[in-house]
Order: structure tokens, then sequence, then C-alpha cells
């Protein structure tokens, strides 16, 4: 058997522990990607019901692009959450700033305030 896990909440400074477990097995809406299984943590009363965090990615191979809105099954090369297809939402996406423009920018700014 797992062990038990203590958590704090996010509201508040009460400490749980949650010491109840569950094979879980979750899968896309359409039914064509499965992931594999995993030990879950059961933690009631919380606002969504089911949490995936980092182990549940790593393990399923999953890829989280935050710019362009795409979760991706590498193993399968299945997009778990439909591509933005809004022309307008695309160009707000495409105009937003690069990691290399943010780079320029900061540097750009410190020679500023060294001259």
């Amino acid at each position: 058997m797992l062990s038990p896990q203590r958590a704090r909440l996010v509201m508040g400074e009460e400490e749980v522990m949650f010491s109840e477990w569950v094979k879980l097995r979750t899968s896309s809406e359409d039914q064509r990607w499965t992931a594999r299984v995993v030990w879950a943590i059961v933690a009631l009363k919380l606002t969504f019901p089911v949490i995936l965090g980092g182990p549940f990615l790593r393990l399923n191979k999953i890829v989280v692009n935050h710019k362009f809105g795409k979760v991706t099954a590498k193993d399968a090369q299945f997009q778990l959450i439909p591509q933005i297809q809004d022309p307008q939402v695309l160009a707000e996406l495409e105009d937003m700033p690069t990691s290399q423009d943010k780079k320029k920018a900061f540097q750009d700014m410190f020679k500023e305030l060294q001259e």
C-alpha cells in the first residue's frame, strides 16, 4: 500500500493527511487515447474532481504548450486539447514576445541603467 501524504490547503493553515488511494485510468473524450494507469490520492471536496500533476504528465509523456494552447501525448502524437482555430486568437498569440525578445528588452534596459 502507498504511504499517506500530508498537504497544506491553499486557503488557511490547515494541514490534511491523505491516506486513500485508487488506481486511475484516464482517456480522451473520444476514447482514441488512453493514459497509463496511475495511483491517485483521493482528496474529497476539491474544486476539480481530478487534478493531474507533474508525475502523471511525465509518466504519460504529455507536453503542454501554453502559448498555443496545445496538450500533446508525445508517444501517440495525439492532441488532447483541440488546437485553437480562431484566427484572431492565433494572431494575438503570434504577436506575443518570444523569450529572445524579452531577453533583448532586458539587456537594453540594463544598458540604459548603466549609462
